[in-house]
């Protein structure tokens, strides 16, 4: 994991982007079921914008119908054909180009980094702002 890591703190981003999507691929965020399992009571783990399943990093980020469609929103506006993996560090790694040049993959990461960490601010938005997604 050095290795994404390594590549991960040299993207043009923001500090708390490239800390929200670092926090991501350790399963270290803040999510319900994080939160119950260090011991804080939580009374509901659904997840606030679908209400169907517990809010884990994994579900929260990429296997969420929400998450799912700002991917889909996402790559279809740059017009690339894709697969979502519900892993973080698959999902990552989704965003790594074999043949390009580390300035495109450092590009392509930092795309990655921006968008988990709009989730995250969104989802934060509903839950502590009591908006609707």
């Amino acid at each position: 994991m050095s290795f994404v890591y390594s590549k991960l703190w040299r993207f043009k981003a923001l500090f708390s982007a490239l800390f929200t999507a670092w926090r991501v691929l350790e399963n270290k965020i803040a999510t319900l079921v994080n939160l119950e399992r260090r011991g804080i009571v939580v009374d509901n783990l659904l997840y606030c914008l679908c209400e169907k399943e517990k809010e884990s990093h994994r579900h929260l980020f990429f296997d969420c119908i929400f998450a799912w469609l700002v991917w889909c929103h996402f790559f279809e506006w740059l017009g690339v054909k894709f697969v979502i993996h519900i892993k973080s560090v698959s999902n990552y790694f989704h965003f790594e180009l074999c043949k390009a040049s580390s300035l495109v993959n450092d590009f392509w990461g930092a795309i990655w980094v921006g968008v988990v960490s709009e989730i995250w601010k969104q989802r934060n938005k509903v839950i502590f702002k009591k908006m609707k997604g």
